[in-house]
């Protein structure tokens, strides 16, 4: 670990100098992993992105609405569509993936039933992990 200039402590672990994480190909070739970053337009989600594409590390990035779809790409993500609450599209998202960093997340929202929190963090969670 690192102590930046900020104070911000960094891992110093250099993910793409790690042994191969691909699959080898019948043909030889490497296919790279990709990894679901759930919440990838969010603070938090596109700083992730950011991050695991400068590594050189294939991101499919989730969001739910379709405006978010373009500045996911612009990322250097794969855009992907879906809603944590609707467990055939999560479903969908997921496949294919190496893993999940699950950062979406319903946060402070004035005037919303707490069935709503419920919903997305609770049964969001619940259907990432089925």
């Amino acid at each position: 670990m690192q102590k930046r200039a900020d104070g911000v402590t960094q891992s110093s672990v250099d993910l793409t100098a790690l042994p191969i994480r691909g699959k080898v190909l019948k043909n030889g070739q490497i296919e790279e992993p990709i990894y679901l970053v759930t919440g990838a337009n969010g603070f938090t989600g596109s700083a992730l992105v950011k991050s695991l594409v400068a590594q050189g590390i294939k991101v499919r990035g989730m969001v739910r609405r379709e405006d978010a779809l373009e500045s996911v790409r612009e990322m250097g993500a794969q855009p992907v569509l879906a809603d944590l609450t609707d467990f055939d599209a999560v479903h969908q998202a997921v496949q294919g993936t190496a893993g999940v960093y699950h950062i979406a997340a319903a946060f402070r929202q004035a005037g919303v039933p707490d069935s709503y929190f419920e919903d997305i963090n609770v049964g969001g969670t619940r259907n990432i992990l089925e």
